[in-house]
């Protein structure tokens, strides 16, 4: 039985050997299809039953609560008027503390069966103090292969890595979350798994903003699995960095890295065009904005949107044909394709993903993942302005500011970068006829896992 501590120890009691095991800081029960088990009476004002069952091989599981200030020792144990224990030296519950006691060898039936105990104890310097009650459990024995542990009073899951391990209430549990949102290679460990399941968000690494009144970069793939079951094994963990942005003289930017867990794998954001550049992979998790010169298509979501929980939208394309190179499109988001250039504004990045719910908004931006960059510009007028980095943290495109005097632009201005551990897709350079800025670099990517710590 997992949890065991050394606490154990065998008395021999006329017919019966009894083995009695407490299992530190925890309560055991066993979950019987179309069988129960029912508890009455048995508490006191500090001690009382929360949990009870049957394992497999005959034995019965007992879990104690101890509410008191003192620790309880167990004196004796009586099962249907036969008392299997007494004297010193049985379990102890510590103060505020949750423990099981095993007995083995308890006969069971096809039939409902009830059976009375009588469990006696001491508390600190009180002397002898009585508890008693029912357990009735209908046992079903033709269903015995589909017995199971479940584990409360803490989590079933022991794991270690990440950068940051923290916790944090999520509704009414308390949750344990393990972050990884440092890019490279890294494990997550588990140690103990009872039957355990996590929930997995996995975020790809952006891809670049195009240069030069380029277009947005694509949000980076996504992938929440929730009630991944994890063995007792070590699980690989990729956190993929964000693509570079284009230089300021029209270069298209670089696709996001993938990121993954175990077999799971997001795919990193696709580039945004350069202004004179029909090169590059803007194809990713979410795809890149497209420019407005002929051959070139929009970047397409690579991320399969499945029941596995994946995420991601195409790049927008250029509304006004492709013989005017003014303004380019932004890059998609998980959720929402990025928006089209347009003569007089280029295209918004798409919005992101919300997992704030699951993970708090501390991660992301503001829980918002993936979002898409926005499209560089072309000295646009400043009523049509809108390129602004998709929700999720796609970065903004260049602002190249408006000179009314000249009706022109007055210098280039790079594209922002997409949010660091969001996956956000770095926003498209601007320019005016001479100046080119550059565009932002992709987001990096996170890996973020949680599990319930009192199950």
């Amino acid at each position: 039985m997992k949890g065991q501590s050394a606490v154990e120890y065998l008395v021999t009691y006329g017919w019966m050997i009894l083995i009695a095991a407490v299992v530190s800081g925890s309560l055991l029960s066993v979950v019987y299809s179309q069988a129960s088990v029912e508890t009455s009476s048995l508490d006191s004002d500090d001690i009382s039953l929360e949990s009870s069952g049957f394992t497999r091989q005959g034995s019965l599981i007992l879990g104690f609560k101890n509410t008191g200030a003192k620790a309880v020792e167990i004196k004796s144990i009586s099962l249907n008027g036969s008392e299997l224990f007494t004297g010193s030296g049985g379990p102890k519950i510590p103060a505020l503390s949750q423990e099981s006691i095993e007995i083995p060898g308890i006969e069971r039936t096809d039939s409902r069966q009830n059976i009375d105990l009588e469990l006696s104890f001491s508390k600190g310097d009180l002397g002898k103090l009585q508890a008693s009650g029912n357990i009735e459990g209908d046992i079903d024995v033709a269903n015995e292969a589909k017995t199971d542990f479940v584990q409360t009073g803490y989590s079933k899951i022991k794991a270690s890595g990440g950068n940051h391990i923290l916790e944090r209430t999520i509704g009414s549990k308390l949750y344990k979350i393990h972050v990884f949102n440092a890019t490279g290679s890294d494990s997550f460990s588990v140690d103990q798994s009872l039957n355990g399941q996590i929930d997995i968000l996995v975020v790809a690494g952006g891809g670049g903003g195009g240069g030069r009144h380029g277009a947005g970069g694509g949000g980076g793939g996504v992938i929440f699995n929730q009630g991944y079951s994890v063995a007792e094994k070590q699980y690989q963990v990729e956190v993929g960095g964000g693509g570079d942005g284009g230089n300021g003289d029209g270069e298209t930017g670089e696709q996001g890295e993938n990121s993954g867990f175990g077999e799971l794998t997001a795919i990193g954001g696709g580039a945004g065009h350069g202004a004179d550049d029909a090169s590059g992979d803007q194809d990713g998790g979410s795809g890149g904005g497209t420019n407005s010169y002929e051959g070139n298509t929009v970047g397409i979501a690579l991320q399969p949107e499945s029941s596995a929980g994946g995420f991601g939208r195409d790049g927008g394309d250029t509304s006004y044909g492709k013989d005017k190179p003014y303004n380019h499109a932004g890059g998609g988001g998980a959720t929402q394709e990025g928006g089209n250039g347009a003569l007089t504004s280029p295209g918004y990045g798409g919005k992101g993903i919300y997992y704030g719910d699951k993970f708090t908004e501390r991660f992301g931006e503001n829980g918002y993942f993936a979002g898409g960059g926005g499209g560089g510009s072309h000295s646009p007028t400043p009523s049509d302005f809108n390129n602004t980095g998709g929700l999720g943290g796609g970065g903004d495109g260049g602002s190249t500011p408006y000179d009314e005097s000249t009706g022109s632009g007055s210098t280039g201005d790079n594209g922002d970068d997409g949010m660091p551990a969001s996956g956000g897709g770095g926003g498209g350079g601007s320019t005016d006829s001479g100046n080119g800025g550059s565009g932002g670099d992709g987001g990096s990517g996170i890996v973020l896992i949680r599990y319930p710590v009192d199950q």
